[in-house]
């Protein structure tokens, strides 16, 4: 329980791999250390017990009841000052079972991984720090982009007697070499151990001074004339003042940069992601312990990658290693990794899940497909969106237009300069498919009335779009009718 007197407030920060280790590892009077959550099991399925090594490991998170080891063995707890007191067959702590609800545990990742909320919450301390886009960052995080660590090879062309033809001849035999491969991953680096390293290499003091100098430079250049370069220095001084203050920050705090790439995940205690059997046997388990088993999995295949196989493509490690990190990603913060639906312009759709009565926090949604002819014949009569403009219940708008719907009709409408003349809107349409007009521009067409003829200005779009909605009334209307 935390003392309402004592405790006056609840700080989250980084902290060192050491301290990880410290807050779960156990010493057992073999020597042996545990604390490393290996396994992704969590009970077995026979004798109901937690798996060894496992997300629930008795010897890891302490024992399940107070007292009694795995082994099944009881023993009087004794005061807290005295020694703990282990199990010699199965090393389970004698304990009091309240020591799960605070018992941690960790897995050891076989990468670097990098912390999702230094690196994606805006404005990204990573990116701040190491003054680079968080684009840029990204991409080499999920080893998209890779980085050059020491650019050592130019240094070989010197070593080459005739300098043109060797070099010209040499690059493919060198790159087909057997022990390419080493030189590669000593060269150049991907993933968050290229942030890590690039972290590790920051001096906070230089950053600081160096931001200040740069800070004052743009400070006594003043005003351009130029509204765009003016705003340009404006975003550049107040991003080097969020850097000198975050610099400051980790020096205050005592806190290393590279702490922001994880080499040790924590793991929750076993009481605060619990496993619940409810009447009939099932079994009720937090999504967290989803989320834990996930990043075990993927981690224990790259761990085998690494050591196992030594001829592994460095392409499949690569991959190995983004699922790493993805899964972290989830684990840490989900909505931020989560994956919605885009369209070709990687924007999330605004009127996507509206049908739906959803939105993007892990809803499902079903998509019914109609077999028979009476099933798709009723489908196409009652269902089509066009059929359903306006509610049954109290005839207003159903479809009503949302932010992505008015870009696109503004686009749609919007005319240009240059006009031509249509005698109908046949000719308009089909002057836009030979690409001799854009749907914007502007042109002007016959109307034929009772006595006169007059001509109206408009455009492609709006042409399109009235024909549509025509469409679409006279088909509502003949339904309608069918219906009565």
């Amino acid at each position: 329980m935390i003392d309402q007197y004592k405790h006056q407030q609840l700080r989250i920060g980084s902290v060192s791999p050491q301290q990880i280790s410290a807050w779960a590892n156990k010493i057992l009077p073999n020597g042996e250390i545990v604390g490393e959550v290996t396994k992704p099991y969590t009970f077995h399925y026979k004798t109901n017990k937690p798996e060894k090594d496992g997300l629930f490991c008795e010897r890891i998170f302490g024992p399940i009841k107070s007292g009694i080891c795995a082994c099944g063995n009881y023993r009087v707890i004794g005061d807290k000052k005295e020694d703990p007191k282990f199990c010699e067959q199965c090393g389970v702590e004698f304990v009091d079972s309240r020591i799960r609800r605070y018992q941690m545990g960790y897995i050891k990742l076989a990468c670097p991984v990098t912390h999702v909320w230094y690196l994606k919450r805006l404005p990204s301390y990573i990116a701040n720090l190491l003054d680079k886009p968080l684009k840029e960052l990204e991409g080499l995080v999920y080893c998209d982009v890779p980085v050059v660590k020491k650019p050592t090879f130019l240094r070989l062309r010197g070593s080459f007697e005739y300098e043109i033809q060797s070099w010209k001849y040499s690059i493919p035999l060198f790159f087909t070499t057997q022990g390419f491969d080493t030189f590669r991953n000593r060269e150049i680096s991907t993933g968050a151990g290229a942030i890590r390293e690039q972290l590790a290499d920051l001096d906070l003091r230089i950053i600081i001074d160096s931001s200040l100098v740069e800070w004052k430079e743009l400070g006594e250049e003043g005003s351009t004339g130029n509204e765009w370069e003016d705003r340009k220095v404006g975003r550049r001084k107040n991003f080097l003042v969020r850097r000198m203050e975050l610099a400051k920050h980790f020096l205050r705090t005592n806190i290393e940069p590279e702490w922001m790439v994880l080499c040790l995940l924590p793991v929750l205690p076993p009481e605060l992601r619990p496993i619940i059997q409810i009447d009939g046997g099932k079994l009720m388990s937090s999504d967290i312990n989803e989320l834990y088993r996930r990043v075990i999995y993927r981690n224990n295949t790259l761990m085998d990658l690494l050591t196992t196989s030594r001829s592994t493509p460095g392409e499949l490690v690569m991959c190995q290693e983004k699922l790493v990190q993805e899964a972290v990603d989830t684990l840490l913060d989900n909505g931020i990794r989560g994956q919605p639906m885009r369209d070709g312009h990687n924007k999330v759709y605004k009127s996507f899940a509206d049908g739906f009565n959803a939105d993007f926090d892990g809803d499902q949604m079903a998509v019914h497909v109609p077999l028979s002819l009476e099933a798709q014949a009723e489908a196409r009569l009652l269902m089509f969106s066009h059929m359903n403009l306006l509610s049954p219940a109290i005839g207003d708008p159903i479809s009503v237009p949302t932010q992505d719907m008015l870009i696109g009709l503004y686009v749609l409408t919007s005319g240009n300069r240059g006009e031509l003349f249509f005698c109908n809107s046949y000719d308009a349409i089909g002057a836009y498919r030979q690409k001799r007009i854009n749907f914007d521009s502007p042109l002007w067409l016959r109307i034929k009335k009772e006595m006169r003829c007059i001509y109206i200005r408009t455009t492609v779009g709006h042409i399109s779009f009235y024909r549509e909605i025509e469409e679409a009334i006279q088909g509502f209307c003949r339904a309608y009718s069918y219906g009565i």
